[in-house]
């Protein structure tokens, strides 16, 4: 057999001649994070920020690993960034998130 280019994976298979299967090793599965924040916040308000992270291919399973936070304020303005980053696992990619603008008001 020969390797095949998919994506950005290279995946290659291996066949015994004796036998009627053959193994082809795969990548991981993609995964996406979104952020879900407080659009607007007081100053000295609690906020609240979540993030969800998913795989983009349901039959890969269940997506686990450790997501990170990121808060930057820009003290000559009134916003804050919100990033978020997932760390991946042994089955899905790690990914980033599209930052978030919260506006202190």
């Amino acid at each position: 057999m020969v390797p095949q280019r998919s994506g950005s994976s290279l995946l290659s298979a291996r066949s015994d001649p004796n036998s009627s299967t053959s193994t082809q090793p795969v990548g991981k599965a993609d995964s996406r994070i979104r952020i879900r924040a407080d659009g607007f916040v007081g100053p000295g308000d609690p906020e609240t920020i979540t993030a969800g992270a998913f795989g983009l291919k349901r039959s890969a399973g269940t997506i686990t690993g450790t997501v990170m936070f990121s808060i930057v304020g820009d003290s000559g303005r009134s916003t804050e960034v919100v990033t978020a980053t997932y760390n991946g696992d042994a089955t899905f990619n790690a990914s980033a998130a599209v930052p978030k603008t919260v506006t202190v008001r």
